[in-house]
């Protein structure tokens, strides 16, 4: 009885965390990021081929939520939620947004890079009064 309760279990829980098909494709917990719109434009579409006919036009500074992450021909693409009425989704290339994932990280080294810089002057006055005893 024990065993047959886990088996059951197990394989629930395999299935629960598996990606499926329709609207269960964003995984148990729902997005995995979210992304804001650099560019001036771009568009969300139905796919990442060619011919992908565009769904929806999003503009700089828009929320979108990222749901999955694929790279077709080398260049990546995210498939996202628009946060509108009509919740569109459908694929946006890469070049277009920055996920919060990269913009929390960007601000990171920026914090580490004005720490240097603030110490850049103590720096230059020490190696200046280096040199100067040398001469």
């Amino acid at each position: 009885m024990k065993i047959k309760f886990f088996l059951i279990i197990t394989i629930l829980a395999a299935v629960l965390t598996q990606p499926g098909c329709g609207s269960l494709d964003t995984g148990l917990f729902g997005p995995t990021d979210t992304a804001t719109v650099i560019a001036k434009t771009a568009q969300i579409r139905t796919s990442y081929s060619v011919v992908a006919a565009d769904l929806l036009e999003v503009k700089r500074g828009d929320q979108l939520d990222v749901v999955d992450q694929v790279e077709f021909e080398k260049v990546p693409w995210y498939r996202v939620r628009a946060r509108d009425e009509a919740l569109t989704e459908g694929w946006i290339e890469a070049q277009n947004i920055i996920t919060s994932e990269t913009l929390a990280r960007s601000k990171s080294w920026l914090r580490i890079l004005r720490t240097r810089l603030r110490r850049l002057p103590v720096l230059s006055a020490r190696l200046q009064t280096c040199a100067q005893r040398r001469i």
